[in-house]
């Protein structure tokens, strides 16, 4: 089944195959592309049987990215499919605002503890930077000086024999 809108519509063109990004031999008329085989699964199916079906381990932003790619509109999916699919899409949708504005708090945050931790030049960082040399620099020299024979402690352990004569 060809579908002349598709990616795969535009199979009998060298000039289009030329200008895409796959990787074939041209006397062979053969071509590779470097897809994911999960979804091409469903691609494949889509061209042998005419029907589009959303493989459930797969995200469907990673499934509509695909049908992007193979120039399938997401409109022709399924309807046992579409639902799920339609589903999660008006979920982000929700949901992305507010991810915004947490992951924008988060970033500002994690920005300036990273600043912090690295040395941004005020006092309390560089008063962090020294400490942590410091804790390093301490248990070095705990390993090594424990390591020296004359700094180990020997334990004496008191053993009793009990022996009898007959």
């Amino acid at each position: 089944m060809v579908i002349p809108s598709t990616r795969k519509g535009h199979a009998g063109s060298r000039d289009h195959f030329a200008n895409s990004h796959h990787h074939g031999d041209e006397p062979q008329e053969e071509y590779y592309f470097e897809r994911s085989a999960i979804l091409f699964d469903s691609i494949f199916k889509y061209y042998a049987a005419g029907q589009l079906h959303r493989p459930l381990d797969v995200c469907p932003q990673e499934f509509s990215a695909e049908l992007a790619y193979w120039k399938i509109n997401d409109g022709l999916m399924s309807n046992c499919c579409w639902r799920g699919y339609n589903m999660s899409a008006s979920l982000e949708e929700l949901v992305a605002p507010k991810e915004k504005k947490i992951e924008l708090h988060d970033r500002s945050l994690r920005s300036r503890i990273h600043q912090f931790c690295e040395g941004d030049g005020s006092l309390l960082s560089t008063l962090f930077t020294f400490g942590s040399i410091t804790f390093v620099l301490i248990s070095v020299i705990g390993l090594v000086l424990g390591s020296i024979h004359e700094f180990q402690t020997v334990k004496m352990e008191l053993t009793l024999q009990v022996v009898y004569v007959c």
